[in-house]
Formats: structure tokens, sequence, C-alpha cells
């Protein structure tokens, strides 16, 4: 490969190679091979990666031959052990098993489509269908194709996170400039979390290092809090902390980092991009996110979101805040396989990549993905350290949840009406990530489309819209089956590659999550039809929201839901073969429920300042989490 460079590495591992796919720099450590069958070994375990790289067992396998792309071969060797490091990039080091698993999504994909259409075909070969049963034969079959290629998507990522070699002890390349300066941009808006600022005094970075602490708080008392936490802050290390507060607080948290920017961009090379819960765990997050800057078209370090304790969760926030550890399970197939996001926060960003392609994109409700596509498209990329862990919270009730969702899914429409033409014609971005963009962003549409087909399926096939045909029962348990593994396949990888995430009652959070975050379809449905009607909505973070009492909209939900059992009893039984169907059914029936039990209970450290906040309170606030550890939710 281009560029082979000589760094220190460390002792290497014996009999093995050891392969950090998430790097900028992919580190080999061979043993010199004595016996082909040791070349052997080592060349299965490297498998697919040592392939992609052009790595040729040569010479009686007595050594080993990097060749580079386009350059002369160049060999490295120590006394007994080879140690190369190589510097690739997104679009030529893995290459080769990228567009492996993407294609083997579209053969997958397209090999259902076809059995599926012959079957579905074969079903009414003999019925007598008019034009207009005919038409809602075709549209019902064409949703049910696009829903199981999504379903393939699923199951081959999962397989393929299942597979990855997963090294937890990367080394990462020193920056050649020593030490660059950094600051932690922390946003918050009367949610200011004291135990999230306070972990960044864990942070053991040498360099120079500040805190800015961008606040729109609406209320005096909420504006005097963040002071008081700034200055306790400032006392208790060496290092500049500020608090901005813009005039104008339009364009919602894209507005707030581009005044940021603006204000403060050139004291930093780099900045931690912190919402208000974002919580340090490790000391050296700076120091080791700084190595993948190493090379000049990372714009970024998206660390890995693990859940936080938090005093205020109840129960089922306890179970349900375990599904933002479970998110590594996107992320990482995403990043090999894919195409890698920036989510937002808990990232290392460099500053000259973010203001180069203009900041983030006010009333943006996915700046994130927004920001990503952006850095893309000139060249960019996101590099993706799970070993570097980032704590945050689960938003605290059903409302805000749901609120959340809302807000997703009209940004990824908004990513999608800007940005869709622009990937699918660029050059700079492969066929795997194409499609794992379109994938990732078309998420909510699909939701959409399936909300849709629920209502269509009930008014249409009960009553006899398509004649005569009657689902096959054993057709429909095995469908209905696998449909429901295809939805929780993720999840379920998750669980089965990391133990320590399986604690006692993990089938209750499988359970739990699949009615939350399955009972979000009408909040996306609002979402995707406002953005595609280019409705406006101010940007409100969901932090902070909560509810006293059940949505009514939820009542109207859970009636949908009842329909969906009803309908099927009195007219059509067949359908409740389908053990999805009860998935389906159960996520809107319960929505009153969750608003209930999904909710926090009041803690000070999260007060929303909208009441008077004494100095009593001022002090219970900074003295609730004064001994206070940052425990992870569960094992991931």
């Amino acid at each position: 490969m281009r560029n082979l460079r000589r760094q220190p590495i460390p002792q290497p591992r014996p009999h093995r190679g050891h392969f950090d796919c998430e790097s900028e720099y992919q580190v080999y450590c061979f043993r010199k091979p004595s016996r082909p069958k040791e070349t052997i070994r080592s060349f299965i375990f490297n498998r697919l990666q040592v392939c992609t790289l052009g790595y040729d067992i040569c010479l009686y396998c007595r050594f080993f031959r990097a060749t580079s792309v386009g350059g002369a071969p160049r060999a490295e060797a120590d006394a007994g052990v080879h140690g190369l490091v190589i510097h690739t990039k997104l679009d030529s080091t893995l290459e080769g098993s990228r567009q492996s698993v993407a294609g083997s999504t579209v053969v997958a994909a397209t090999v259902f489509a076809v059995v599926y259409v012959r079957y579905v075909f074969g079903t009414v070969a003999g019925a007598d269908l008019g034009a207009a049963s005919w038409a809602i034969l075709v549209t019902k079959t064409a949703v049910e194709l696009i829903a199981g290629a999504y379903g393939i998507a699923f199951l081959i990522s999962a397989i393929a996170f299942l597979t990855m070699h997963d090294d937890r002890n990367p080394s990462v390349p020193r920056l050649e400039q020593s030490k660059p300066s950094v600051s932690i941009v922390y946003l918050c808006c009367d949610d200011a979390d004291w135990s999230a600022l306070r972990s960044f005094l864990r942070l053991s970075y040498e360099g120079p290092l500040r805190l800015i602490i961008h606040d729109d708080s609406r209320s005096a008392d909420g504006r005097a809090l963040v002071d008081q936490m700034a200055e306790r802050l400032a006392v208790e290390r060496t290092w500049d902390v500020s608090v901005l507060r813009r005039p104008d607080k339009s364009g919602g948290k894209a507005g707030a980092v581009n005044y940021v920017l603006d204000q403060t961009g050139h004291l930093y090379d780099y900045f931690l991009l912190c919402d208000n819960d974002s919580t340090v765990l490790d000391p050296g997050t700076i120091a080791r996110a700084l190595g993948f800057m190493a090379s000049a078209n990372v714009a970024g370090v998206q660390c890995r979101s693990v859940p936080v304790a938090d005093p205020g969760y109840c129960r089922a926030n306890l179970r349900l805040a375990e599904s933002i550890g479970a998110f590594h399970a996107f992320l990482a197939p995403a990043s090999r396989y894919g195409w890698m996001p920036f989510i937002g926060h808990n990232a290392l960003l460099r500053t000259h990549a973010v203001q180069r392609v203009g900041g983030l994109t006010p009333d943006f409700f996915s700046d994130d993905l927004d920001l990503t596509v952006r850095l893309n498209l000139v060249g960019y990329r996101i590099a993706y350290a799970p070993e570097i862990e980032m704590g945050e919270k689960h938003p605290p009730s059903y409302t805000a949840f749901r609120k959340r969702s809302y807000k997703w899914a009209y940004g990824c429409v908004q990513t999608l009406r800007a940005h869709g033409s622009s990937v699918l014609t660029s050059p700079q971005f492969s066929f795997a990530e194409k499609l794992s963009f379109f994938q990732f962003a078309g998420f909510y549409c699909l939701q959409c489309v399936l909300l849709a087909y629920l209502c269509f399926v009930l008014l249409a096939v009960p009553f006899g819209a398509l004649g005569t045909l009657v689902p096959d029962r054993r057709a429909s348990v095995l469908v209905g089956t696998v449909l429901i593994g295809m939805v929780y396949a993720p999840l379920l990888s998750f669980y089965v590659k990391t133990p320590g995430s399986r604690r006692r009652g993990w089938v209750t959070t499988l359970a739990l999550c699949g009615l939350v975050y399955g009972g979000t379809d009408f909040s996306v449905f609002r979402g995707v039809t406002d953005a595609l009607r280019r409705r406006r909505r101010p940007w409100i973070p969901t932090n902070g929201v909560s509810a006293n009492a059940a949505d009514p909209a939820l009542f109207a939900e859970a009636a949908f839901g009842l329909l969906l059992l009803t309908v099927p009893i009195l007219y059509l039984p067949e359908l409740l073969y389908f053990p999805c169907w009860f998935l389906f059914a159960g996520k809107f029936l319960f929505g009153p429920a969750l608003s209930l039990i999904y909710r926090d209970h009041p803690h000070d450290a999260f007060a929303t300042f909208t009441d008077t906040v004494n100095d009593a309170d001022r002090a219970a606030v900074f003295d609730a989490d004064e001994c206070a550890t940052f425990e992870r939710v569960g094992s991931s």
C-alpha cells in the first residue's frame, strides 16, 4: 500500500496478527514464520483483511511481501518480528471486503425478490382478480419486497458484526504535532448536567485544553446556575473555562456550534463536541482520539457511546438505556463495510475541516448526517473508535423519546432531499457506501411506509379486495417468525457478541426496546411528512422534556392497535398466524401504559430551571454528584 511507515508498535501477540480496522493506520504484527502451518494459521486468522491489503505468502512462506498500489513492493523486518504499519485510505484499504458485503446484500435481496414474486403470483395464478385487485396486490408485494430487502440488510449486518474481529486494545500512531490545542464544546439549554460537566475533569490530556460551555438557557436562574458550574470547574483544574451565549438563538444546535466556532475557532485545532449528557469515562479520550487524526483526511473521530447510570432513571429506563450501547452493533459494521456517519456528539472534530465546509447547517435536525456527507464530498471521512467510550443518557420519558424520533425522522428526510443525488453521483462514495447511506438515512421513510402498509392491509385484505386470496397458515408462521428475527437481529447480535451485556432480564430489555422503539411509528410519520412538505419546525432539546400525563394521541394509537387485532378476528383470522402481527398490534396497544412506566423520577441534577432555583437548590445540584461514580448501565 501507499506510504509504508515504520512506527513504534506494542509487543505483538504470539502466533497471530493484530488487526485494527477502525484506525487510519492498520497495524500488523507477525511473528516471522518458521513453519508453513504457522503461516497458514496466521493467514486464516487475518482472512479477508489480509487478502484485501494484498499480502502474499511467497518464497516457501519464509517472508511476507507487502504489495503497494501504484508503487514498488516493500518489506520490513526486525529480528524475529515483522512490524508493518500501513497508511491506508477509506476508498482502497477495505474496498474488497466492503464490496463483498454490499454485493452479498444485493444478491440475497435479489434472490429473495425472485422467489417471493414467483410465490405470490403463483398463489393467485388461478384467481379471478380485477384491475383494482391487481394494483393492490402489486403495491402490497412491492412494499413487502422493500421491507424484505431491509430485513436482509439488517441480518447480513448482524452476521458481519458477529464475525468481525474486535480487538479492544488497538494501537494508533502518535500525532506528528505533539500537543495540539483542543477544546471541549459543551452544549446545553436549560438542561446542564453537573455530573457530565464534572466528568471532564477526568481528562488527562497534557496539551492546551479549554472548556467552552455554550448556554442557550431561556431562564435567568438557568443561566446563573451554568455560570456557577463554570466557576467551580475553573478552579478545579488549570485550564480556560468560558461560557458563551449567542444573541440570536435561531438555527438550533447547528447554530450554536457555528456561533462557538465563529467566536473561538481560531483558538484550537480540534474540539470534542459534547451534548448536555456527554460523560467522559476514559481519561485518555482526547489523546487516543488524536491518534486517528494523523491522517489528514480524517475530519472526525466518533467515540463509542455507552449508557451511564443516573439516579433519576425509572425501572423501564434502566432497561432501555442499554440500547445506547447496542448501537455499536450498527456502527461497527457500517464503519468497516459501509458508510460511517458522525452521530452528533461524543466525537473529536478537526476545526479546519468543519470550517472548510461551512460549519453545520442551521435548522437541520440531522446536522450530524448533513455534516458527514459534506465532509465526504470534499474528501474527508469519519473514523470510528469503539475502543474510546463516552457515556450518555437515555431520554427521560416516553414523550421525550417520541419527540426525539420525530426530530430524527425529520432530519433524515432533510438529508435525503439535500444530498441524495450528490451521494448517488459522487465518486467519493463507493457502491457499498452509497448502499449503506441510503439504508441508514432511509430507515425512517421505510418505517413510515410500513405504517401505511399496515393500514392498507387492514382495509384491503380482510374485506376481500384481493378476492378469495387467503394466506397459507404455515407460510404465515414462518414468514412472521423470520420477520421478528430480522427486526431483532442487530440487537441480538450485540447480546451474543458481548456476553457481559446479558444481565438478568435481558429478554425483558429486548421486548421493551421493541415496544418503545417500534411504537414511534406515528411520530416518525409526522416527521417524514412534515419534512416532505417543508414545514418549518423549531429545534428543541429533548433530554429535558418530561410529561406528567399521557399524551392523548397515544390513546388514538392504541385504538389503531386494537383494530389490528379485532378486524382479523372478525374477517380474516388467518392474518393472526403471522407472529409479527401481535408485535405490530402490541406496540400501539401498550402506548398509554408505556407513557406511565417510562418516566424518570425528578432529580436535582437534571433541573429544567423553570422554577425558582435558590441557593439551597444550587448546593444540592453540586453536591448530589460530588461523590458519584460514572457507572455504566450494564456491561458493554
